[in-house]
């Protein structure tokens, strides 16, 4: 248990100093009770300054394959399970070749790409609730467009999958789609989309048409590739931000008649 700089451990690389644990195992999850907020891969968050609360950083590791099955701990990259997987001629996660977050993060906010989500691999999710180990099947997840249905407090433990047996040509097609669709998204420090996609609307269009992508507020920049991007330049403070966020935010309620939601979590005050 140290005190530290979340900037260390987030994808858009700002936040102020907290108390930080590490979690290798189930009972390291409990250090803090119910208080602390799990970081694994540190994509889809905006960490403040102020006011924030003792973070753990889920270093849980393990991918044991089954057959067409594959149990994984919530710490491991969802990057690595992806190649495991395609070394073994097992597909359905191609979409997410070259993500950043972690397994727990990716099943907790249902990440998807290229018309498919966690939802579609998912079986069961081991979770500690109240302190206890509970399993919950797929039917009862509430997996919806970038959500779920887990409590806040609950910590995601590990995850069973199915794939889907796949020519290895076809896996490696899949998975080359995917990285060229995202070549559009920006480079460098940025905790990927700010805001979920509105039914029928692309929040970057909007924002792209509202002419704010360049838009810059201190260290941070609304990308000029794509504008659900904020990008941390090298100098941002987590203020600077929120700022620009507010500043989109606002634009699209302007122009669609009602807030949009967020995608990235943020914790914490400015």
């Amino acid at each position: 248990m140290r005190e530290d700089l979340l900037s260390r451990y987030t994808t858009l690389g700002v936040g102020g100093k907290a108390v930080v644990s590490e979690a290798a195992s189930p009972e390291d999850f409990l250090v803090f009770g119910n208080e602390a907020v799990i970081l694994g891969g540190g994509s889809n968050v905006l960490i403040a300054e102020k006011n924030l609360p003792p973070f753990i950083i889920n270093k849980t590791t393990g991918i044991d394959f089954f057959g067409e099955e594959a149990y994984v701990a919530s710490g491991e990259k969802l990057s690595k399970l992806c190649l495991l997987a395609m070394s073994r001629g097992l597909g359905g996660l191609e979409w997410a070749t070259g993500l950043p977050g972690s397994m727990g993060g990716a099943v907790r906010g249902n990440a998807g790409a290229c018309g498919a989500d966690m939802s579609s691999v998912v079986l069961s999710v081991d979770i500690m609730r109240n302190g206890k180990i509970v399993r919950i099947f797929k039917k009862d997840c509430g997996f919806s467009y970038r959500t779920s249905g887990f409590k806040s407090d609950d910590v995601i433990l590990g995850v069973k999958i199915k794939l889907i047996p796949r020519p290895f040509f076809q896996i490696r097609n899949n998975a080359e789609n995917a990285v060229n669709l995202r070549k559009s998204q920006p480079k460098g420090h940025s905790a990927g989309c700010i805001f979920k996609n509105p039914p029928g609307f692309s929040a970057g269009k909007i924002l792209d048409e509202a002419g704010l992508k360049g838009k810059r507020i201190g260290g941070a920049v609304i990308s000029g590739r794509h504008a659900n991007f904020i990008v941390n330049e090298g100098n941002a403070t987590s203020g600077d931000v929120y700022e620009l966020i507010l500043v989109a935010e606002q634009t699209l309620e302007k122009r669609l008649g009602f807030k949009p939601e967020r995608e990235v979590r943020i914790i914490g005050e400015f």
